[in-house]
Parts: structure tokens; C-alpha cells; sequence
């Protein structure tokens, strides 16, 4: 978890691109055996996104993924929080935002009430 965190602040630093080298296996986490990592992944692709411009849309292919993960339902809406949270902050900067407007869309009737409020604040 603390190399999920630590990766995602060196990205600032990281001149040469080698988070081009690791970025699919560091998504690989979305879909880990543990929740906790997926949760600890999601949160740290805001910081990425903003460190690495040129990678948000390849970022939010990737959390949008979530739908194809291994999670029980219950736990992948607990991971959609942390999703729709990160959106927020590169929502912006992002081209193509009509697929996060969809994803957060469906999130408003989701069963976790957490992530039912969140998809509520995005849209506020």
C-alpha cells in the first residue's frame, strides 16, 4: 500500500517517463485480491493525473475497468467512491467527459449510500 502511495508522489519527479513502464502493472492493483489495494489505487490516480497530464485519459480507461473487476458488487461500490473522488479532481482537465458523467450517473442509484452521496456532490 505504501509503494501504491509512494509511486504515485514520484511521478512529480519523474522525468524520464518510467511510470510508462509500470503503469500497467501498477493498475493491475484495481483488480487485486484485496479491496484495500484497489481503494489505495484509486485514490492516488488523481495525483498521477495531475503529475503526468498526458496520462488522465489513459487513467480513466482504467478506473472505468472497474465494472470488469473481480470485486463482489458490495465492494466494488465502495471502490467507486474512491473512483468518482478522483474524478473530481482531474474532471476539468479532461477531454472526453461524457463517460465519467455516465459512470458517476449510474453511481447515484449505487447500493453503497457513500457512494450514492458522492455521485450526488460531483454533480454539484
Amino acid at each position: 500500500m505504501a509503494a501504491i502511495n509512494i509511486i504515485s508522489y514520484l511521478t512529480l519527479v519523474d522525468t524520464r517517463k518510467k511510470i510508462d513502464l509500470v503503469f500497467d502493472q501498477y493498475f493491475q492493483f484495481l483488480d487485486d485480491k484485496s479491496m484495500i489495494f484497489a481503494r489505495y489505487l484509486t485514490l492516488s490516480t488523481g495525483i498521477i493525473a495531475n503529475n503526468k497530464p498526458y496520462l488522465k485519459e489513459k487513467i480513466v480507461e482504467k478506473l472505468l475497468g472497474i465494472k470488469n473487476a473481480h470485486h463482489e458488487e458490495d465492494r466494488k461500490d465502495l471502490i467507486k467512491h474512491d473512483i468518482i473522488q478522483s474524478f473530481s479532481q482531474i474532471f476539468e482537465k479532461i477531454k472526453k467527459k461524457n463517460k465519467i458523467i455516465s459512470f458517476v450517473e449510474e453511481e447515484i442509484y449505487c447500493s453503497s449510500p457513500k457512494t450514492r452521496k458522492a455521485a450526488k456532490a460531483f454533480f454539484k
